[in-house]
């Protein structure tokens, strides 16, 4: 729901300003896992360090953009990813 992509404009611009901003990158991040932009979303997590108030977050994207490489191949990702964010 929503609108993806203005989000990720507004998420883009705000990192513009402060690349650092962890709710920003968070947020970017999780839109492009949404748009299937696996590879993006791994950069953004990348440069955030877990902690505080987004640190579960942040560990529930990162383990979906594992559980999806790790079961890419066995056809079986999105029935993982509901299980997972159940």
């Amino acid at each position: 729901v929503g609108q993806p992509k203005i989000a990720a404009g507004y998420y883009r611009q705000a990192l513009d300003l402060d690349r650092n901003h962890e709710t920003s990158q968070v947020g970017l991040a999780r839109v492009l896992i949404d748009q299937g932009q696996k590879s993006a979303a791994t950069e953004v997590l990348h440069r955030v360090i877990p902690h505080g108030a987004l640190a579960t977050e942040v560990d529930r994207l990162r383990g979906l953009l594992s559980l999806g490489a790790s079961t890419r191949d066995l056809g079986y990702e999105k029935l993982l990813r509901r299980k997972v964010e159940e």
